[in-house]
């Protein structure tokens, strides 16, 4: 799950920083980095209603360099960040967990309402939950 963030932190996908834009000291990128990994590693990001200030306070930094550091290190706002970091663990529950109806899916995945996953899913798969589950159970079963 956090291997996008590692593969996305190696300096090829890293973004390049006009020079007339602010920076963040290498120590403090890299203590945001530490911090995030180990964030990620716990899936805190599956909290419903988590918030920049949230994550700021547990890596131990603050709103602007986290906001700064995700723009210019991974090229996400906050926001696009969490929801894929959700798509990505809605997508494995939907193939290891086909138990799970698509609502109890969505709350897992920190999604208070379930519309908005849907949205979400649809924007970033270009099909429904059940669509996405029912192909990939297919083709995982034919291999």
């Amino acid at each position: 799950m956090y291997g996008k963030l590692e593969e996305a932190l190696s300096e090829e996908n890293t973004a390049k920083e006009p020079e007339n834009k602010k920076t963040l000291p290498c120590a403090t990128a890299d203590a945001i980095e530490t911090g995030l990994k180990n964030w990620l590693e716990k899936k805190q990001y599956l909290q419903p209603g988590i918030t920049i200030g949230d994550v700021s306070r547990h890596i131990g930094t603050n709103n602007k360099y986290l906001s700064l550091y995700l723009n210019r290190r991974l090229n996400r706002s906050f926001r696009a960040w969490i929801n894929e970091l959700r798509m990505e663990e809605a997508k494995r529950l939907l193939c290891s967990s086909p138990e799970l109806i698509i609502n109890e899916i969505a709350d897992r995945t920190g999604f208070a309402k379930n519309n908005h996953f849907y949205d979400l899913f649809l924007k970033s798969a270009g099909q429904t939950p059940s669509a996405w589950r029912k192909k990939h159970l297919n083709h995982d079963s034919q291999d």
